[in-house]
């Protein structure tokens, strides 16, 4: 994926983002309403960059350790592969400690 010799990865990443882009300009350019009548608006997230960035390292870091994201954890743990029990443990125990902290952190 990191070499971009194949397409499985980052061609499946980024034609999500493009489907979704192209969505948002037809469905402003077209005045589209959502269920509920009202306009589509898409709030801006403020720019938490100490934040962004150690959640970025420790998501990274765990995704490179282990080899795999979160849907393929329960997939080993189903082929009883003994890093799928040690990833799904690591997860749960993450979240947690989020759980634990999350009144803490800024809003």
């Amino acid at each position: 994926m990191f070499h971009f010799e194949s397409f499985h990865m980052f061609g499946l990443l980024f034609s999500a983002i493009g489907t979704a882009a192209i969505s948002l300009i037809v469905i402003k350019r077209l005045g589209i309403k959502t269920i509920a009548g009202e306009d589509v608006v898409v709030k801006p997230k403020p720019i938490q960059l100490k934040a962004n960035v150690i959640g970025g390292v420790v998501f990274g870091l765990g995704w490179s350790i282990s080899g795999a994201c979160s849907a393929p954890v329960y997939i080993l743990v189903g082929l009883y592969w003994k890093v799928g029990l040690i990833l799904l443990l690591g997860a749960l125990l993450g979240t947690y400690f989020y759980g634990l902290i999350e009144s803490k952190l800024p809003k």
